[in-house]
């Protein structure tokens, strides 16, 4: 965290090590054995970049997720990708405790092409306007 007046920075970073691999053999020749299971990524990670000042304010996600293999024997696989996000918006105050929070998001910021499910590809960029209102 960082704050200098006005101006606050934050800065949040998570990693995931998922060593899952199969522990039994189901048969003498298993080609299973000691493979990672399906759709759990060895590694994973993300960060949160947010900087605001005054009111304003602007967030930005950067999410890696490593290879998933997609049979149990590692023979298929979605490839490794790395997807880029931002978002910004204003805190409009209104009478009382009423806020009113517009807001626009990039979600896949550089079109990158990726698969969670084999097979599947997942939304390429996309954009989105929203207004939250809390009381």
């Amino acid at each position: 965290n960082y704050t200098r007046g006005d101006v606050q920075v934050r800065l949040a970073l998570n990693y995931t090590y998922s060593n899952a691999k199969n522990r039994e053999r189901r048969f003498e020749e298993d080609a299973t054995y000691g493979k990672q299971l399906p759709y759990i990524p060895l590694h994973k990670a993300n960060t949160r970049l947010t900087a605001s000042y005054k009111q304003a304010f602007v967030h930005y996600t950067l999410n890696y997720t490593g290879v998933r293999y997609t049979s149990e024997d590692e023979s298929y696989k979605t490839n490794a990708y790395t997807i880029q996000n931002i978002e910004a918006g204003y805190h409009f105050a209104v009478k009382g405790s009423c806020r009113i929070t517009p807001k626009i998001s990039i979600s896949n910021l550089f079109d990158a092409y990726y698969e969670s499910t084999q097979y599947y590809p997942m939304p390429l960029r996309s954009f989105m306007a929203s207004v939250m209102v809390s009381f």
